[in-house]
């Protein structure tokens, strides 16, 4: 049966409508006046369809939460828009009704129709409480307001639409458009109810192409809340009650939930238009948050289980809309605050603005932003993974901000919003600070997954600036409320009594969040701290401590100090601290690897070992000592790893005796730190115990004294420190070896570092042992002041050698002189591989040979460094020279030959030369000389020669030079050589292009 379709339009007052007429037809008496519609079936429904043009468009939004609206266009470009689907109404004729007159007045004349709404049936009968009757999309037969946008509104059966039949106009002329009005009985607010949406999750709908006032996601929560039959199994409900076992709780907000579904949206006016829709309607949403869990019961099916499912976030809905065009939108949505999880709304407000347009226009654009409004400023916690016991956000409503989807960092004009926040630490101490936030809807779990997820992707977001304040990570007392007594290895302040190692200046904490099963469903957890330690500093001499970065440990996050073992709170990523080198003198330059710190203890090297070893004493103490010495980091006298000379013992022996009081004007930091040595083969190279050096084990002591002024006028920070080694024996590449009875230093602020260095001995051994032999030799035959050895102390090393001078020898004509054999070695005080050096006299006192009129000299010196570097300086010259005078009449001649050989850098130079030189001078007026010179260095492939003659004319006081130079230079490669003196000769230099177009036309 095909519907009776009439379109009506009136100019006067732009009257614009179709009404299709169901089972309704022109009765065939064309006699009647006026004609009518009469029922073609009287056992059904006789319906009028009213059809309206699309009553609203949706606009594009730009952002004004930094002043002027951004994004606007300036060039003419249109904005986003989109138009809304035809709105009907739909009225069925009573049952006794048989039809109707076929004229304007009548078919606009709905007083006595009642209207075919969402719950009813083709048959005109109403669907009762039916938990399959879920939001579905309304019949062409239902009501349908499509106002806003993809948003379908449906009124109640009381209400009433109200019109003119007939135009309009004013005593002044002006026609009013037609349009019809919701009225409600009483003159109360009308009902409506959000009944359809194509933006139901259901559906999967698309977002919005571009911000609008409405996102896809309130329109398909105000349709669930409003309309969703679901959601009003009241049978189900009841069972809950019936089958489980509630807390009054639990019963209390299933009650709550049920009352708040099938929520009307009120509305004070709501008017249909050829032009567009009017409407204004205010609606609070009071559904509770339920959980996972009560979800699952209610609705009688499983959730994912999720921490952030849940229903609905939607609180508000205000819309106010003239001809189809919004001017104000409110929508409110519950939620939280990541990272510390505050209760908060966010109102996402939109309103129509004036704002500069193209040629000097004035249009009205929407304007969007929100405001968060924080509702428990305050939340408190309990765990322990967590330096703050309390949190309160300064600022509960925010300025207005950038729209942004839930499970986004806030921002204002692009830029994070930093929301004020103060905390309260362990001991009490308030914090002020401020950081970025993420909202995160009620039910959104994918945005709360996201919000989570982004704190691991970008660690600024949990970024807590605390500027160096002094933050209690943990309890400052123990169980009983007593403070644990200061030993020499639990560092305490000496003013106040506070655990050191508890409350550390923090200059940042490094949040996120975690889910948990509350509500609200997260917890901050504290990734990292980036902190100073004092004692740290102070034993490194800086006054105001060193950085690092610790974490909870997981024994003290799960339980707190009760399950903490050696009240372990913290756990450092591994940080060494220890005596700068030059403070230590060289001496030594322990290096500590602090790993956790206690507030029994303080700092420690290896937190592992040591709850390990409280844990399982007997079993674990071998291994925790063990793992404490390979921690030590730290050379001896530059050369030797701390952790190989260190033995194991008790295992605080491994540690510096750290305590700290209270002196006059500032604080006092002491240590000593005596760890015992290895024995005989133990020592690790280049330690040896020596034939003939004895056999005691080292022994190291190292004691200082650090003054940290606090006072006003108490001076400057300064430091004493003093070190002893003893019974020290160094070989180096099994030729020398230096026995120490005793080094020590005395280091002071002020004042230049003093050594004391007793030398046992220095012994020869294996390729060098004809050195000790023949020292053996010149001390028997009453030559031992030949043997000097010496002490050098330089700006960062100390170098201890020997020297033997031999006695001059004469074979004949042939005359060896100055010869002397020396060996040293040098060590620094920073961490530089220490150098033995073995030489045959030097280079600025090289030994003679001498020959007649024939001569020479010559030195060697061969360098090598623990870490294997070998360098040698090589060169020896050879000559003779001749005198000639005859009073009237004197010259000079000289021929010399030689050659020397270095590898500075690992980079081998050999250089050859030859010098003739000869002068003649006459009667004392006159003089010539000539200076000829010829060199020839080979370094890394390459061979450079240099000839240079000078020659000289002197008369009486007056003379003049003139000196000619030249210098080629060769490479090999390939085995070639070739001439690298000039540029090289290339191709195009060499064949011009006549010759190669010649050679081309050749060959063509």
């Amino acid at each position: 049966m095909s519907d009776f379709v009439l379109d009506i339009a009136r100019a006067d007052d732009m009257l614009l409508l179709r009404i299709a007429c169901r089972n309704l037809a022109l009765d065939p008496d064309a006699s009647l006046q006026p004609r009518r519609l009469v029922r073609v079936d009287p056992d059904q429904p006789a319906i009028l369809i009213v059809s309206f043009p699309p009553q609203h468009v949706a606009e594009q939004c730009f952002q004004d939460s930094a002043g002027p609206l951004a994004g606007t266009p300036t060039d003419g470009r249109r904005i986003g828009a989109r138009l809304s689907g035809e709105s009907r109404l739909v009225f069925r004729l009573p049952p006794d009704q048989p039809g109707l007159d076929l004229t304007l007045a009548s078919l606009l004349d709905w007083s006595g129709l009642t209207p075919f709404l969402w719950r009813d049936l083709a048959d005109g009968s109403a669907v009762e409480e039916d938990p399959d009757f879920g939001v579905q999309m309304p019949q062409d037969f239902h009501t349908a307001i499509e106002l806003p946008y993809r948003l379908t509104l449906s009124p109640d059966v009381t209400e009433r639409w109200e019109h003119r039949t007939d135009a309009y106009a004013s005593p002044g002329g002006a026609t009013e458009l037609w349009h019809t009005r919701l009225t409600w009985p009483g003159g109360r607010t009308a009902a409506m109810w959000a009944i359809w949406s194509p933006d139901h999750p259901e559906f999967n709908p698309l977002p919005n192409p571009f911000p609008m006032a409405m996102t896809s996601d309130d329109r398909s929560q105000i349709v669930q809340i409003s309309g969703d039959r679901n959601l009003l199994d009241l049978d189900r409900f009841l069972s809950i009650q019936d089958e489980q076992q509630l807390t009054q709780d639990q019963l209390g907000r299933l009650y709550a939930a049920r009352a708040a579904l099938g929520a009307p949206i009120w509305a004070k006016s709501c008017m249909l238009t050829s032009q567009g829709g009017y409407l204004d309607a205010t609606t609070t949403f009071d559904f509770p948050r339920l959980g996972a869990d009560l979800i699952g019961r209610l609705l009688g099916h499983d959730m994912d289980g999720n921490p952030g499912d849940d229903l609905f976030s939607i609180g508000e809905w205000s819309h106010r809309a003239t001809l189809g065009r919004d001017h104000h939108v409110r929508i409110l949505h519950h939620g939280m605050l990541l990272p510390f999880g505050h209760r908060a709304d966010k109102a996402v407000i939109t309103e129509r603005k004036f704002a500069p347009g193209p040629a000097g226009e004035q249009p009205a654009y929407l304007a969007q932003h929100e405001i968060i409004i924080v509702h428990d400023p305050v939340r408190t916690y309990t765990h322990h993974d967590l330096p703050f016991t309390e949190v309160a956000i300064l600022s509960p409503t925010s300025p207005p901000l950038d729209t942004t989807s839930s499970g986004q960092p806030l921002t204002i004009g692009g830029a994070r919003y930093l929301i004020p926040m103060a905390a309260i630490d362990h001991d009490g101490n308030r914090h002020p600070f401020a950081m970025p936030a993420i909202f995160v809807a009620d039910g959104d779990d994918r945005a709360l997954s996201a919000g989570i997820a982004a704190y691991q992707d970008d660690p600024t977001l949990g970024r807590v600036p605390l500027g160096g304040s002094a933050v209690a990570f943990a309890p400052g007392t123990d169980t009983g409320g007593a403070r644990i007594a200061a030993t020499a290895s639990a560092a305490r302040d000496a003013f106040t009594g506070d655990p050191v190692f508890t409350r550390l200046e923090t200059t940042a904490l490094s949040l996120f969040p975690q889910a948990a099963g509350l509500i609200p469903p997260v917890l901050p957890k504290m990734a990292s701290a980036s902190v100073k330690l004092p004692v740290v500093g102070e034993l490194s001499g800086s006054v105001s401590g060193s950085g690092a970065t610790i974490r909870y440990h997981s024994d003290f996050a799960l339980g707190g100090f009760q399950r903490a073992a050696q009240e372990v709170f913290a756990t450092v990523d591994r940080f060494d601290i220890g005596l700068p080198a030059e403070s230590g003198g060289g001496l030594a330059a322990p290096k500590f690897a602090i790993t956790g710190l206690s507030r029994a203890i303080g700092a420690i090297s290896n937190v592992d070992a040591v709850v390990s070893a409280n844990i399982n004493p007997a079993a674990e103490l071998a291994l925790a000592e063990k793992t404490i010495i390979e921690g030590l980091g730290g050379k001896l006298l530059g050369v030797v790893d701390l952790a190989g000379i260190v033995a194991p013992a008790e295992l605080v022996d491994h540690l510096p005796k750290l305590d700290t009081r209270a002196v006059a004007g500032g604080r006092e930091l002491s240590f000593r730190w005596t760890p015992k040595c290895h024995v005989g083969n133990d020592l690790p190279a280049p330690l040896k115990v020596l034939d003939g050096s004895g056999g005691d084990a080292p022994t190291l002591t190292m004691t200082g004294s650090i003054f940290v002024p606090i006072a006003d006028g108490a001076g400057s920070p300064h430091q004493a420190i003093d070190g002893t080694i003893t019974n020290v024996s160094l070989v180096f590449a099994d030729v020398l070896g230096v026995t120490f009875s005793e080094i020590g230093f005395h280091s002071k602020t002020g004042s230049r570092l003093k050594f004391n260095v007793k030398v046992a001995g220095i012994i020869f051994t294996g390729d060098l042992s004809f050195v000790q032999e023949l020292t053996k030799i010149l001390e028997s035959i009453g030559l031992g002041d030949s043997v000097r050895p010496t002490i050098a102390l330089g700006g960062d090393n100390v170098s201890v050698g020997m020297t033997i001078t031999l006695p001059d020898a004469t074979m004949g004509v042939l005359t060896l002189s100055n010869i002397a054999v020396s060996s040293s070695v040098k060590l620094y005080f920073a961490e530089r591989p220490a150098e033995v050096t073995f030489g045959l006299s030097s280079q600025a006192n090289p030994f003679l040979v001498a020959y007649t009129i024939f001569g020479g000299g010559g030195f060697f010196a061969l360098t090598s460094t623990t870490s294997g570097d070998v360098t040698i300086a090589a060169g020896f010259q050879f000559g003779a020279m001749a005198e000639l005078n005859l009073v009237v009449l004197k010259g000079a001649a000289q021929v010399m030959v030689g050659f020397s050989f270095a590898n500075p850098n690992k980079v081998a130079v050999f250089t050859g030369f030859v010098r003739i030189f000869g002068s003649l001078e006459i009667l004392g007026i006159v003089t010539i000389s000539i200076d000829f010179t010829l060199t020839l260095t080979l370094t890394d492939g390459v061979a450079s020669g240099t000839a240079r003659l000078t020659i000289m004319v002197r008369l009486l006081v007056f003379s003049k030079s003139v000196s000619f130079s030249v210098t080629r230079s060769f490479s090999s490669g390939g085995g070639l050589s070739r001439s690298i003196a000039g540029p090289q000769s290339r191709f195009v230099d060499m064949m011009t292009t006549a010759d190669w177009q010649l050679y081309c036309d050749a060959f063509a």
